[in-house]
């Protein structure tokens, strides 16, 4: 009887994994800063002195990925993948500011690069010529960095005058969600097309900026300043042994300026398009 159980149980297991498939995913996609936030402040001061401020809304997480997704169907419905994403951020203006009559500007753009882990589960309709499919799964950005570039432009003694400043920023290692909806349909046996909407969110911890250019009139600026005027790092409390001269008038100017930390916002809507590749 205990041979019969085991037989049958093999014989049901056999059958079940014949539903495996394994595939590969590779594809592009694009992001729409969506839900957004506050991410700055536009502001005019006009010839007569009459001041409009107004928010930026937006996120960081508007851009242009690449994809590859290795997956394995366990059944004809659910499955696993494990995907690795580099997200291209689009450039965005997060702060403006100008002054009609005395020439004045500023403007302050940000712009990201990640690479991505996305380990994810797939549930599918299991149709053999037009299949639907939802996804959910985590997100950790394992490499990456938020690029920020400062001008500024006025006049001193008639003459004018501009600053361009760079900084890199890295963050906390952080753990974000992705979930997706679409459509794949089969162009050959081994081959397939698919289609989908995807939402990302994510929000990355600060972890440490560094200042990597800076000029004055297009003359150096940068190779002469301490440590903590071009290197800061994050921390979630500061007091008065804190390195920061805010809070503490001793501060270690051959070390990073300590500032608190703070999260950026990387949620995105949007769409992406691909092969799926049958082994």
């Amino acid at each position: 009887m205990k041979k019969s159980l085991l037989a049958v149980s093999l014989i049901l297991g056999a059958c079940s994994l014949k539903a495996q498939d394994a595939y590969v995913n590779v594809g592009v996609g694009y992001g729409f800063g969506y839900p957004n936030e506050v991410l700055g402040t536009e502001t005019s001061i006009d010839g007569s002195g009459n001041v409009t401020d107004k928010n930026t809304y937006g996120t960081l997480g508007q851009g242009l990925s690449i994809n590859v997704y290795p997956g394995l169907m366990l059944t004809n419905h659910l499955g696993l993948e494990m995907g690795f994403s580099y997200f291209l951020g689009s450039s965005i203006t997060t702060d403006e500011f100008s002054m009609t009559n005395a020439n004045t500007y500023s403007t302050r753009k940000a712009q990201s690069n990640q690479f991505r882990i996305i380990p994810t589960l797939v549930y599918s309709t299991g149709k053999e010529d037009m299949n639907w499919y939802g996804k959910f799964g985590l997100v950790l950005p394992v490499t990456g960095k938020t690029t920020v570039d400062i001008e500024n432009g006025y006049t001193i003694g008639g003459a004018p005058f501009k600053e361009e400043i760079s900084s890199e920023t890295t963050g906390s290692l952080s753990l974000g969600f992705r979930g997706a909806f679409g459509f794949e349909f089969n162009l050959s046996e081994s081959l397939g097309f698919f289609a989908e909407l995807n939402s990302t969110n994510l929000r990355i911890k600060q972890d440490h900026t560094s200042i990597t250019s800076y000029t004055a009139n297009g003359a150096d600026q940068l190779s002469t300043a301490p440590t903590y005027a071009k290197e800061i790092d994050y921390v979630d409390e500061l007091n008065p042994s804190s390195n920061n001269s805010d809070y503490n008038p001793n501060v270690n100017t051959g070390a990073a300026q300590e500032q608190l930390a703070q999260k950026t916002n990387f949620n995105s809507f949007g769409i992406g398009i691909g092969l799926k590749i049958r082994f």
